[in-house]
């Protein structure tokens, strides 16, 4: 369409435009079916006419509305043109409709997958609270080891018979903490619990 460059007043519509926004007629394609509102108002494009015969040609998304109100997604470049000798603005538009919308589609699944994620760890996150309650009300001396030894989890029972904080405990190896004899002792305690279970599940 062709716009002149006081209002954004369309000059000239063709029939794919016509027909793409569901109207027989230019006088049908109404102000507020070009310019919606909001960030899509009449002054803003007012203001990009100026700009385009100021300074040239201008480059921009603009979502106008469907008679039937469902949005349209153009992809707009702005040029001078001169029509029955007055400059005005013409503006070649290409519907973007259904890649806007599918970003947007990929926009609200990615916020959905980060609100489950969020949900998700905040249930861990209970979870271990609750976890590490129980290990707390536990009246013995309890600790979490991986494979190589390494301390995952104590107990407040724990903190206080070693004399050492649960920070300085977590991550260190038995080894590092309490030297190699009792390193070895806990090793050979650690088999005999294994075997054991491995045993049991034979049975």
């Amino acid at each position: 369409g062709v716009q002149t460059c006081a209002l954004p007043i369309l000059r000239y519509a063709n029939t794919h435009c016509l027909r793409r926004f569901g109207v027989a007629s230019q006088e049908a394609l109404r102000s507020e079916l070009n310019f919606p509102g909001g960030e899509f108002s009449p002054a803003r494009a007012a203001a990009l006419v100026r700009r385009t015969l100021e300074e040239g040609s201008q480059t921009l998304e603009w979502q106008s509305r469907h008679v039937d109100g469902s949005p349209i997604w153009w992809d707009v470049k702005l040029d001078r043109f001169e029509m029955d000798g007055s400059v005005c603005v013409v503006a070649f538009a290409h519907d973007i409709t259904d890649r806007v919308q599918a970003e947007q589609s990929l926009e609200l699944h990615r916020q959905h997958l980060e609100e489950l994620v969020r949900e998700r760890t905040a249930e861990l996150h209970k979870q271990q609270q609750q976890v590490q309650e129980i290990l707390e009300a536990l009246p013995i001396l309890l600790s979490i080891r991986d494979g190589e030894g390494r301390y995952l989890q104590v107990n407040r029972g724990f903190e206080q018979a070693c004399g050492r904080s649960r920070d300085q405990v977590i991550g260190q190896s038995v080894h590092t903490l309490f030297g190699p004899e009792l390193a070895a002792e806990l090793r050979e305690s650690d088999a005999i619990v294994l075997q054991r279970e491995i045993g049991r599940a034979h049975v």
